[in-house]
């Protein structure tokens, strides 16, 4: 749901690149448009994902994190709620 309005932008991006030129040359320009909105984005998020991974590896081996992990989830738990609470509009931070 949270990529469904990306799409529209994602295709004006595509099709506002292909104003000029012959058929071939503006299916290669969309082409080459997507492959690089696909690989910018990958690469973003695979090197976000590295990142979190190694922080929550580094983490999660430290004395301290490891001894209060019950407390640490349920802190987590409860912010994340009151996170969706806010989003939905019961209160406002």
């Amino acid at each position: 749901p949270c990529v469904l309005p990306l799409i529209p932008l994602f295709i004006a991006h595509l099709a506002g690149t292909a104003d000029a030129g012959t058929q071939q040359q503006m299916r290669r320009r969309v082409l080459l448009n997507a492959a690089a909105y696909v690989v910018g984005f990958s690469t973003v998020f695979i090197l976000v994902g590295v990142a979190f991974g190694a922080a929550g590896a580094l983490v999660s081996t430290a004395g301290a994190v490891a001894s209060n992990r019950f407390a640490l989830v349920r802190l987590g738990g409860v912010v994340m709620i009151l996170l969706g609470l806010h989003q939905i509009g019961l209160y406002s931070l």
